[in-house]
């Protein structure tokens, strides 16, 4: 699986497992966006076709719903 994690899911024992297990994972210093606002990793996830795993999930649900009705885009 394709995975993107945001910078606050990069915990280096969660990423070696999740690579171990044979997923594609992604973070943000990899991508060059390391502390950026969270729309931009939500975007960045999506055009890398990655399933963004983050903690702070209440903010990219509010996100997820904007982009889905329309109402952001980048």
């Amino acid at each position: 699986m394709k995975l993107y994690l945001d910078d606050d899911s990069v915990a280096a024992v969660l990423v070696a497992l999740l690579r171990r297990a044979g997923h594609d994972v992604q973070i943000p210093t990899d991508a060059g966006i390391g502390g950026e606002d969270d729309p931009v990793h939500l975007t960045h996830a999506v055009l890398q076709d990655r399933v963004l795993l983050s903690h702070n999930y209440r903010d990219f649900k509010l996100l997820h719903n904007m982009s889905r009705d329309g109402d952001y885009c980048s």
